[in-house]
């Protein structure tokens, strides 16, 4: 073999060599392990080692696994609620009722929460009402715990990772530790039940205490929901919803695709149709049906929220 061809031979074992190498290395991109305490090794060398100054490492090395949290997260309804009855499930009338109590109750901050942020105070509370019964029920997960149990799972495991960052981000600049650190099973959290990024993105201190509290501060959760609306579009007056008869729906939705659930007429309504096995109902809402969609897809959420507000503000 000449010198030309031996070095050529070198060359190409070498790489060979070099790409076998690179597939018998364990890979830490996706951290699957089969044990939780490897997952959580590997996830901290992985994707906080270039992370230390932000992200509160000591927090998740006490995170433990809950089987419940993968219960929750698999489970599936048994059938699908209509909207009369998902109204009954949340008991929507008691919802509207303690709705308006607080807003009486704390009208004047209220009032100047939805000056300063141009979204209607029976908005806000209609919104913390349906999220966390205005602060009553939270949830009593820890959130490490939740997002870390998530993530290893692996089901919906960028989402969960990225969730779980973010919340290690709050715990550090927050100050928030382990054991303070609640929500819900998915990581929800406060009276507006912000997923971290969320929090990282629309939290504010408007008490001025120097905390972002939206667990025990109506004043913060107030305001960062506020700040969620009028930062993703919010346009003060268009919140009304209104029922419409089949007659009328049929003339407004004319220029409508007939497939569309949620059809936008011009720039100051939309309609919107649910379909509950036989019955059809029709919606006429503000525009800014859309802006409460990014805050929660379920229609039934949505609805349910504008009707608590329309009560509050009649």
């Amino acid at each position: 073999m000449n010198r030309t061809k031996h070095s050529i031979s070198l060359k190409i074992q070498a790489l060979v060599t070099s790409l076998l190498l690179l597939v018998c290395q364990p890979s830490f991109a996706t951290c699957l392990y089969n044990d939780f305490e490897g997952w959580k090794d590997c996830f901290i060398k992985d994707k906080l080692s270039h992370r230390l100054n932000s992200v509160d490492i000591d927090t998740l090395r006490q995170a433990s696994f809950i089987p419940k949290v993968i219960d929750f997260d698999k489970k599936q309804p048994e059938k699908k609620l209509t909207f009369a009855g998902y109204q009954k499930l949340i008991n929507l009338p008691q919802k509207t009722i303690d709705a308006r109590a607080f807003y009486l109750q704390h009208k004047s901050l209220i009032d100047s929460v939805s000056s300063e942020y141009g979204v209607e105070g029976s908005v806000i509370v209609a919104l913390l009402t349906m999220e966390s019964d205005l602060g009553k029920v939270q949830g009593n997960f820890n959130i490490i715990d939740s997002l870390a149990t998530l993530s290893y799972e692996g089901r919906r495991q960028a989402f969960f990772e990225k969730e779980l960052i973010n919340a290690l981000t709050i715990s550090k600049i927050e100050g928030i530790d382990y054991d303070s650190f609640k929500g819900s099973w998915a990581g929800a959290m406060g009276q507006c039940q912000f997923m971290p990024s969320s929090f990282l993105a629309y939290a504010v201190d408007h008490d001025g205490d120097g905390v972002k509290d939206i667990w025990g501060s109506h004043e913060d959760a107030l305001a960062s929901a506020a700040n969620y609306l009028a930062s993703n579009g919010w346009k003060y007056g268009k919140t009304q919803i209104n029922k419409l008869s089949s007659k009328d729906a049929a003339q407004i939705k004319a220029d409508c695709s007939k497939n569309k659930t949620i059809c936008k007429i011009n720039e100051n309504f939309n309609l919107i149709k649910l379909e509950d096995e036989d019955t059809i109902s029709n919606f006429k809402s503000g525009t800014n049906f859309d802006v409460l969609m990014k805050w929660n897809r379920s229609k039934y959420f949505v609805i349910a929220v504008l009707k608590i507000a329309n009560s509050i503000a009649d």
